[in-house]
């Protein structure tokens, strides 16, 4: 079989363009470190990385889940501490009036502090965290309690709760099949029980204040004794929920640092999975080099050759 000229510079061509390929492909690898970047690279391992990849944008989403969580109830429970002082602080005036001979205007000044430490325990029911209310269960957008006051003395006579969503449960997805509650509800806490009766914080705060006022001093001890009783249950809600908060939250860490170390390893595998070992294509990048300056060399000789030919 004669070898033409034309067939001589084809082969060189196609094999000046292999080597180029060749070449180029080894420069990708070493610039990105990434040996399967697409699908034709390396069918196998590309649907592996893929895997990997899913797998990891959805423990991201997680952690995040985690985070909101986490801060959701760190936010409570800060809250659940700070009425823990109120109520404390309400507790130990009420027993000090009970125990200790004391005259109308002292008992009026007491009324007033509890009328304040009332005030203040409203805004804690209705606090919010980024915009939301917190103890309102689903319905984040409305105000959990609205306050009827006195027209006279602007003082709250009443606290009345939003009748939807209150018991609704509020959860973060931290797992494939994991959910997990972040919220409190203000039914648990603030008003257990219809609104008004024993269970009811702000009725405490209230029926208190109003009874140091009044000039019935036994009637008045008698309700003096009763808040002080129901005070002494309100305290212990609130620490129950602040032990619950601190178990669930303790929850939520734990499962984030397990997605965390999961992520880590799911995080060698990708890089197992498309990652070049760099030193092997250093050698290869070097030897394509070589062998492509070579053919270069050779193919200009070859070129030459033919044209010389051609003009003898």
């Amino acid at each position: 079989m004669r070898v033409t000229t034309q067939m001589r510079r084809s082969q060189l061509l196609f094999d000046l363009e292999r080597l180029q390929t060749n070449l180029f492909q080894s420069q990708n690898v070493l610039s990105t470190g990434r040996e399967v970047s697409r699908g034709s690279d390396d069918p196998v391992r590309a649907q592996k990385a893929l895997i990997i990849r899913s797998s990891m944008a959805r423990r991201d989403q997680y952690l995040d889940n985690l985070q909101h969580g986490m801060s959701r109830l760190s936010m409570t429970e800060a809250t659940l501490m700070s009425m823990e002082d109120q109520l404390n602080e309400a507790h130990a005036l009420a027993i000090k009036i009970a125990n200790e001979a004391s005259v109308p205007e002292e008992r009026t000044a007491v009324a007033q502090s509890i009328d304040a430490l009332l005030e203040q325990l409203v805004n804690e029911a209705n606090s919010r965290q980024e915009g939301a209310y917190v103890f309102g269960g689903f319905n984040t957008e409305q105000q959990p309690y609205e306050v009827v006051r006195d027209p006279d003395t602007n003082e709250i006579t009443s606290v009345v709760p939003q009748t939807e969503f209150m018991n609704g449960a509020v959860t973060v997805k931290a797992d494939d099949d994991l959910e997990i509650q972040i919220n409190m509800n203000g039914n648990d806490m603030f008003q257990v029980g219809p609104p008004g009766g024993t269970g009811d914080m702000f009725q405490t705060l209230i029926n208190l204040r109003d009874a140091l006022r009044l000039d019935d001093i036994n009637q008045s001890g008698e309700i003096i004794e009763q808040s002080i009783g129901e005070l002494d249950s309100a305290m212990i809600r609130v620490q129950t929920g602040l032990t619950d908060l601190g178990g669930r939250y303790n929850r939520l860490q734990s499962i984030e640092q397990s997605h965390m170390s999961l992520e880590f390893r799911e995080e060698e595998d990708l890089s197992n999975a498309e990652d070049g070992e760099l030193t092997e294509w250093i050698t290869r990048f070097e030897l394509q080099t070589i062998a492509l300056q070579q053919a270069m060399a050779v193919g200009t000789q070859v070129l030459n050759s033919s044209i010389v030919n051609f003009i003898s």
